[in-house]
């Protein structure tokens, strides 16, 4: 998604500069209501390249979402294999192949680690651009 059309949502503002001193400004932030519940990343253009969800109560259509152990992300999709990534974490990544986007889910234990029921969060979402 193009930083202009990101705008045009409403849930988002431009060019915020980080509290942080010496730091470049960021091109898009979620407008205060959303930034705890999500977060976004960008090229330097503004194009969204991933939105990541860390709020209650948002659910993929099938349930899962931040609370979700492995074995019901498991459930749903059972074909998706466990990654590292990183940080001593794991994840399962599943691909839609007729746009090019991915949804992440996100375990604090890393694959060798999971025994099943690890609770899971929904952390990135790709906009498929």
């Amino acid at each position: 998604m193009s930083k202009a059309a990101a705008l045009a949502t409403g849930y988002f503002v431009a060019d915020v500069v980080p509290a942080v001193d010496g730091c470049v400004a960021l091109p898009l932030v979620w407008k205060d209501k959303y930034a705890r519940s999500f977060d976004v990343q960008t090229l330097g253009n503004g194009e969204i390249v991933s939105i990541g969800v860390r709020g209650d109560g948002i659910t993929t259509s099938d349930g899962i979402g931040k609370g979700s152990t492995f074995d019901e992300v498991r459930a749903q999709y059972p074909e998706e294999q466990r990654v590292e990534a990183g940080y001593s974490q794991s994840g399962i990544r599943v691909f839609d192949p007729e746009n090019g986007g991915w949804l992440g889910f996100l375990f604090d234990p890393t694959i060798s680690e999971i025994r099943g029921d690890c609770t899971g969060d929904v952390r990135r979402g790709h906009e498929g651009v």
